[in-house]
């Protein structure tokens, strides 16, 4: 067997049945899945959408103000509010300019154009202790 990642081991686990063909109380059993769906959850690639509301189509939803309200370009409130149910990683914003994702205080974290590939899946983003989502808990 060759070194691989916890999650490709636990992956593995899953689809071979080990994980849910043993004599595991309930407990135990949903524990695994746990796990499971948490090694699941680190494997999925970056998207802009994980990070600021998006549009179906993976543009940003910009706001502007008028007469004191503020409004969304294209969009209704129930579409906003599901746009923003998909992020999962708190106090991140979008340098539109730059094509960067940033965290804090200038941690760049994610490059739309692609032209830095330092972080592809929610795993890489480990090393920056940020904080998820309220949605982003209860998708795994």
């Amino acid at each position: 067997m060759k070194l691989i990642s916890m999650v490709e081991f636990i992956s593995a686990k899953q689809k071979t049945g080990v994980l849910a063909n043993r004599f595991y109380n309930s407990k135990q059993t949903e524990i695994l899945f746990e796990i499971y769906n948490y090694a699941n959850f680190l494997k999925q690639p970056l998207e802009l959408g994980m990070f600021i509301p998006c549009d179906e189509d993976g543009n940003v939803i910009k706001s502007y103000y008028k007469d004191g309200i503020e409004h969304f370009d294209g969009i209704g409130i129930e579409e906003l509010h599901e746009a923003e149910e998909k992020v999962l990683f708190d106090n991140c914003v979008y340098d539109e300019e730059m094509e960067v994702v940033r965290y804090g205080i200038g941690v760049d974290l994610f490059y739309t154009d692609g032209s830095i590939k330092e972080n592809e899946t929610i795993e890489d983003l480990v090393k920056y202790n940020l904080s998820l989502t309220e949605s982003a808990i209860k998708t795994f």
